[in-house]
């Protein structure tokens, strides 16, 4: 549905449909640019990372129950997920802009050696690449992905490393860490904007939301999201035919940069600010008549003071469905079951488990038939709350029993 859309989008002619007829032709600043060549790849584990040349945006990739990767950001159009830098009152699109051009991408062996893979400049893709981990999950020798954009006031390095969320056996998400150093001889104001186009969640239905917050609160209108002083820890955007293919996004926690906000809107809106965007509560994700149930994320780090000669660093961590964090970024708690709230619990028990990716297409349809059964408690439980607190206990009760029925059926 997200790949039609977005092609009748770009056509110019008459298109038609069974309840909407459009004839437009799209704005230049928003036509897609097929074609464009992979600098450098990365496929470890369940992650996947592709890297464009010339102006050096990038893909993720999941893999999914059936082995297959899956795109976590829309495929259609790489341009369409960008980073834009403010630097003082200039905002500059990172790769698109002359003060700010790509100049580097290569995967790099981050060995003890420090070792480099080959360049993705010119000729084949730099390669892709599988490391062992320690006990915790940690990186031995894992590749990453290096980009080096440079300028005359200003330079920016972007590093994408995969990294293992707890209880994965195997690396399901990056984290993106961006250095911006101040080479002036001034001190510069620097922050960054990172517009996400998300599509898993658009087919999902209007009561479950585009988006999911920490604690389950879907999110089906404009919103605008301060993870700090809302105590959020992450969002994420699920497919409803897929529920193992899921983007998340960290926000609170060791090795994560905390944004000062988060904007939830429709994709060509945010696409067309530059930096600031005003969010409307009561408005879908919906820009009649071009873009219709088209979301996307802005994740805002606000400027700051960067003296001359300095770097501001911000760690960006992307990937598959996390609740209860990542191996490198922080030491995982003696029994994380005793930690995790309620509406956790509720959140895991309709997300398939790690172990459901290496069942069989039956096994796997008998679990997922399980979980449905779980989703009919919780909303039958729900359906009846007038003692809360009794309530809740009865809901933990229940739902680690059943959850416990379906680890025995592994």
């Amino acid at each position: 549905m997200r790949s039609r859309r977005r092609k009748l989008e770009r056509s110019v002619g008459l298109l038609a449909a069974v309840s909407v007829l459009l004839t437009a032709q799209v704005p230049q600043a928003v036509q897609a640019e097929p074609g464009r060549r992979v600098a450098a790849e990365l496929e470890t584990g369940r992650i996947g990372l592709e890297v464009y040349a010339e102006r050096g945006e990038f893909m993720l990739w999941l893999r999914d129950g059936d082995g297959e990767m899956q795109p976590l950001l829309f495929p259609g159009d790489p341009g369409a997920t960008r980073t834009t830098v403010r630097d003082g009152a200039r905002t500059l699109v990172l790769g698109r802009s002359a003060r700010l051009q790509l100049e580097q991408t290569e995967v790099r062996d981050p060995g003890p050696a420090g070792d480099r893979a080959e360049s993705g400049g010119a000729g084949e893709p730099a390669s892709k690449g599988e490391s062992a981990t320690d006990e915790r999950g940690r990186a031995v020798g894992r590749p990453v992905v290096y980009q080096r954009f440079g300028g005359e006031e200003l330079e920016i390095e972007r590093v994408f490393e995969p990294i293992r969320s707890r209880g994965a056996e195997e690396p399901d998400a990056v984290r993106v860490v961006m250095r911006l150093h101040n080479r002036s001889e001034h001190s510069r104001e620097l922050g960054v904007r990172l517009l996400l186009d998300t599509h898993l969640g658009e087919d999902a239905p209007r009561e479950v939301g585009h988006f999911r917050l920490h604690r389950a609160t879907p999110v089906r209108f404009e919103h605008e999201l301060h993870p700090e002083r809302d105590s959020v820890r992450y969002w994420f955007s699920r497919s409803p035919e897929q529920p193992e293919l899921t983007l998340q996004q960290s926000l609170l926690g060791e090795g994560v940069t905390t944004p000062d906000r988060v904007v939830f809107a429709n994709w060509k809106r945010l696409y067309e600010s530059s930096w600031d965007y005003r969010v409307l509560p009561a408005r879908r994700f919906s820009a009649p008549p071009y873009s219709l149930n088209d979301s996307a994320v802005a994740v805002y780090y606000d400027p700051i003071v960067v003296e001359a000669g300095e770097t501001r660093e911000i760690a960006i961590v992307l990937g598959g469905y996390a609740p209860t964090g990542h191996y490198e970024l922080e030491e995982p708690p003696v029994d994380v079951a005793t930690v995790r709230e309620p509406e956790e619990l509720e959140a895991e028990a309709r997300m398939p488990a790690v172990a459901a990716l290496r069942m069989s297409a039956e096994e796997r349809e008998r679990y997922l038939e399980k979980l449905e059964e779980i989703n009919a408690l919780i909303e039958e439980l729900d359906r009846q709350v007038e003692h809360p607190a009794e309530l809740t206990r009865k809901r933990l009760d229940e739902l680690r029993e059943r959850l416990e029925e379906l680890r025995s059926a592994q």
